[in-house]
Formats: C-alpha cells, structure tokens, sequence
C-alpha cells in the first residue's frame, strides 16, 4: 500500500505538464484549507485541529476526475475519561504532519461555477505526542511515523471570482492507539479506541 501512494503521488506529478496544461480551458488549482475532527458527536473527548495545501489537478479528457497531493499540519488534544465521566484519567496532546494523495470524482454544473464533489484522502500521519497520565509524576513523549489512514469525504465548490471555496464533511480511519501506547507506565492500562472518526473543514482553491 505504501508503494501505491508513493508511486500514485509521482505520477500525478509528472502529469501536471502532460495532461493538464495542454489545454488552456484547463486550470488546476493551488488549495489551502482547515479542518476539525472528533471521535464521535456525543463525546468531544478527543479534538482535532489543522491546516492543510495542495495542488488539484485536473485531466483534460476526464473532467470529472482530479487528483490532489496535499500536506497537513495540526494538533491533536484530548482528555480520557472514567468510566462515569467523573474525573481526568489522563490528557495528551500530538503535534501531527500529514502528506498523502486525494483522487476525487466530481459533478459540475454545466457554467462551471458550482460543484459536488465525493473524494477519497489516502494519507500517512506522523505524530510527536506529550501524554499526562493520572497518578504518574512523568509524562511520556511519543513518536509515530506512516500510520496510514482513508478518509472519505463529500462537499460542495462554489466558484466566485476565479476561485472556488468549498466546504466538506467526512469521516476517517485515523487510530492513534499505538501512539500513546508506547513506553507505558509499570502496570499501566493500555488505550483503546483513540480514534478521528468524524471530520469536516472547508478550502480555498485559487
């Protein structure tokens, strides 16, 4: 899989010139964006925050079909819970950086100046983590490289000016467990569950 993404991002970079630029009625696009994430709606136990850029291309013989390489920075913090919700078992905070490949299919309106689109994000997240344990004087510094995860997306591009901005909402197989599970503490319970399920922002392409 690691091969897949590596050898997809080259090639849609080689093809940027080939494809693309070959017909002037066909631009591709510079994007940078944010997003949030949560582990689920009911609990905000678990947030996320970043910002992310890009590059679209566009195919000018499959106009349904782009391909975005994008990178990502952000910030991961939580507070896990007891059982009842009555006190902090520990918090913990991971600085994350993202690169990755984003196909996309899309349906535009005949004037080009609004789109649905449905995108599937193939990434790998690399994350430093700080974790406070309840009942240990020692935090435990965390490091984590190529964990790779999907995050399928819909959204919609409205286009004003010579830009498009767009909203989305998705969700993600992001797990951080192995993360905040190294180096343990003596006789300490391992995390479960750490996850990034839900997941929305919006972008800018220009």
């Amino acid at each position: 899989m690691q091969r897949l993404i590596t050898l997809t991002i080259i090639l849609t970079l080689v093809s940027i010139d080939g494809f693309s630029q070959s017909d002037s009625t066909t631009k591709n696009y510079w994007i940078i964006g944010m997003n949030a994430g949560l582990s689920e709606l009911v609990d905000e136990s678990i947030f996320s925050l970043g910002f992310n850029a890009g590059y679209e291309i566009n195919f000018r013989k499959l106009p349904f079909l782009t391909i975005d390489p994008i990178i990502g920075v952000g910030i991961v913090r939580s507070s896990v819970l007891s059982t009842f919700k009555e006190f902090v078992l520990s918090s913990y905070k991971i600085q994350y950086f993202t690169f990755g490949v984003a196909p996309k299919l899309q349906i535009i309106n005949p004037d080009r100046d609004a789109l649905l689109y449905f995108e599937n994000e193939l990434s790998f997240w690399n994350g430093a983590a700080e974790i406070e344990d309840e009942g240990y004087d020692q935090s435990r510094k965390n490091r984590q490289y190529f964990n790779f995860y999907y995050s399928p997306k819909v959204g919609i591009a409205i286009k004003v000016n010579d830009e498009y901005l767009s909203i989305w909402v998705g969700v993600s197989t992001l797990n951080m467990n192995k993360i905040l599970n190294h180096n343990l503490h003596y006789g300490q319970e391992e995390y479960s569950d750490q996850n990034i399920s839900l997941c929305c922002g919006f972008k800018i392409l220009f």
